[in-house]
């Protein structure tokens, strides 16, 4: 969850059969909830269209000491504007740094960035929003 790789990236990571947690890709057992994990030879459930108040489920105990819970429900309440009022994902993480100071966790980012790709209402509130603003600058 947001570790950076060897190369400077951030490292691979996959979801917790279990707890549905995010977990490094190379992990024998969950640090969350000390689950086993499949053998090396079978592949990862890699969390790729994961909706986002899911994804951001997977704070571990350690999160919550950091006051990462906290930052969650702002995240998750930019969210939830950002999804009924048609506003696009940047628009999250910039409302986000505006009301912390901070960039939001690279994995909450792509959690809110899988849900927009997989969310068909959401992009249609976008689009709209982009025509009903396009008819008022033509109006103007």
């Amino acid at each position: 969850e947001g570790r950076l790789s060897a190369r400077g990236g951030v490292a691979p990571s996959r979801v917790c059969p279990t707890c549905t947690g995010y977990i490094l890709a190379s992990a024998r057992t969950c640090p969350l909830c000390g689950a086993e994990m499949p053998a090396p030879d079978a592949p990862p459930a890699v969390a790729n269209d994961v909706p986002v108040d899911l994804a951001l489920r997977s704070l571990s105990p350690i999160d919550d000491i950091q006051g990462d819970a906290g930052k969650l429900e702002v995240f998750r309440s930019i969210y939830r504007r950002a999804r009924s009022n048609g506003w696009m994902p940047g628009a999250v993480m910039h409302r986000y740094r505006e009301h912390t100071g901070e960039s939001p966790p690279a994995s909450w980012v792509f959690a809110l960035q899988s849900d927009y790709r997989n969310d068909p209402t959401w992009k249609e509130r976008v689009a709209k929003r982009k025509r009903d603003r396009k008819t008022a600058e033509h109006a103007a």
